[in-house]
């Protein structure tokens, strides 16, 4: 019985609150639910609620973008005042914009305008229903005229080509006169090199032996691999006829190309790389290896020649 009683009590106390309290209402409506593509769709929001209670955002403006329509223009925003059945002061808030449609056919629906009220020290989240229109196609199947013919695509003319024709002209001409400055042999006035008194491989070879007999790879690896590149560059330069001092070792392969083979001119590549590193890069390469090039530039030397 008591606990009856106390129901009683708590349902006559909700009554007035409930009756003072006025829960914030939000309605999103469309002008139109048929459309045609290219058709203008005005959308608009409503929104009540009580003196105490404050709107915080403007729900069309936060209304998320879609590729199926397109806002024109901004939001129109209006305020107003109103009573309710019982003399309450309401607030009205009316948002509305124009949306042009995209969809080619079927349902658009916006989603639901949702606002963020601030009633006292609370702050909630209030939303309409989402709404659709139908768009339906600019043409029905059944207003196609029976002779509608199909469209005759324009053939293609000497001038649709010519753009191209031009283009793969450029380029073909940039690309071979790319090759052209990559491949060919660099204008240079030397000096003739002076002819040693014996054979240029015998003083290479000798000169390449005295460097292996004196060890100085043991203690000085560095100096070992600058005076290796020397020699050989030297050599070059005497058998072949071609500024192996002064060029680099990129343009020494390019230049040999017409005289060696490809595996000549890579173990020759091996030889002046590595004494390239060691000078100028400081690689450190373990004591035997440097014993192993002076014997391999000993053999190159000794296999690679006019004679």
């Amino acid at each position: 019985m008591q606990t009856f009683i106390k129901f009683i009590f708590l349902f006559l106390l909700f009554i007035p609150m409930a009756l003072w309290a006025q829960v914030p209402t939000v309605t999103l409506t469309l002008d139109k639910d048929t459309v045609q593509i290219g058709d203008v769709v005005h959308v608009a929001a409503r929104v009540l609620f009580n003196e105490q209670s404050k709107v915080l955002n403007s729900a069309l403006e936060d209304m998320p973008k879609s590729e199926h329509w397109e806002m024109v223009g901004r939001v129109y925003l209006s305020k107003d005042d109103s009573l309710d059945a019982k003399g309450r002061t309401l607030k009205i808030i009316h948002e509305s914009f124009d949306a042009l449609v995209f969809l080619e056919e079927g349902w658009l629906e916006f989603d639901p305008a949702v606002y963020q009220v601030q009633d006292r020290d609370s702050t909630y989240t209030v939303q309409s229903e989402s709404v659709r229109v139908y768009v339906k196609p600019v043409i029905a199947v059944s207003d196609i005229p029976a002779d509608l013919k199909t469209i005759i695509k324009e053939p293609l003319t000497f001038q649709d080509f010519l753009p191209w024709i031009i283009g793969l002209s450029i380029l073909g001409l940039a690309i071979a006169f790319f090759f052209y400055l990559r491949n060919r042999e660099p204008d240079r006035v030397l000096a003739k090199p002076t002819q040693p008194s014996v054979p240029p491989r015998e003083k290479a070879i000798k000169d390449l032996k005295l460097l292996l007999t004196e060890s100085t790879w043991k203690q000085h690896p560095k100096k070992t691999q600058v005076e290796l590149s020397q020699i050989v560059r030297q050599y070059i330069e005497w058998e072949f006829k071609i500024p192996a001092l002064e060029n680099t070792t990129r343009e020494i392969d390019r230049s040999l190309k017409k005289y060696l083979s490809s595996n000549q001119r890579n173990v020759l590549l091996k030889l002046l790389n590595n004494a390239d590193m060691v000078k100028f890069a400081k690689l450190t390469m373990p004591s035997r290896r440097h014993q192993e090039s002076l014997e391999e530039a000993i053999q190159w030397v000794s296999q690679n020649s006019f004679e």
